[in-house]
């Protein structure tokens, strides 16, 4: 796999941030930039095509769309089996409400 060189500009702040991970991982800013920008690709390419897969699935009626009372509902159960404590409130991670 080749190599090509890209240029960018970088807000002061951000190069500053990026300099001190790098001299915490001993590792060159190039390095730094470079995984960052790997792993940032990586990440929004995997979620661009599990969304195309999903989409082509709803196309084809083998899925639809949760309906925002069954996401809620699974959004407490899931809640209440990491809480342990039985229901949970309308107040706090999970509140259904924009809360928390």
């Amino acid at each position: 796999m080749g190599k090509q060189l890209l240029s960018i500009r970088l807000e002061d702040e951000t190069l500053e941030k990026m300099k001190v991970i790098a001299e915490a991982c001993e590792r060159d800013t190039a390095y730094i930039a470079r995984k960052a920008i790997e792993e940032h690709i990586e990440r929004e390419h995997w979620v661009i095509e599990e969304t195309r897969k999903r989409m082509a699935d709803i196309d084809q009626g083998k899925a639809s769309f949760a309906g925002n009372e069954d996401v809620k509902a699974r959004a407490y159960k899931r809640a209440e089996a990491v809480s342990g404590k039985g229901a949970v409130s309308g107040k706090g991670a999970v509140s259904g409400k924009g809360e928390g």
